[in-house]
């Protein structure tokens, strides 16, 4: 995974509470290609979609809480998934 890639996977799992092992690296290209998928029909996705798209590949999502400062937002996050910057 490269250093993108693990950014995006740590700050999944801080703001939407994957397991600890979550996403993998099969996991996050399979979200990555949905939410690009929505980017390149002109659709930005919500909050919820990221929601839908992460629990659909990583089932568990929701079930942890992990302590501290949250900084992602969904900007930064569509950023790292889609590599537009």
């Amino acid at each position: 995974m490269n250093q993108s890639d693990q950014e995006l996977a740590h700050r999944i799992k801080l703001k939407f509470g994957t397991p600890p092992q979550s996403p993998t690296e099969l996991e996050l290209s399979n979200i990555k290609g949905e939410l690009s998928a929505l980017v390149d029909r002109g659709v930005v996705p919500s909050e919820h979609d990221w929601f839908y798209i992460i629990s659909k590949y990583c089932p568990d999502t929701g079930r942890y809480s992990y302590h501290g400062l949250d900084n992602s937002d969904l900007v930064m996050l569509l950023q790292l998934a889609t590599d537009k910057k």
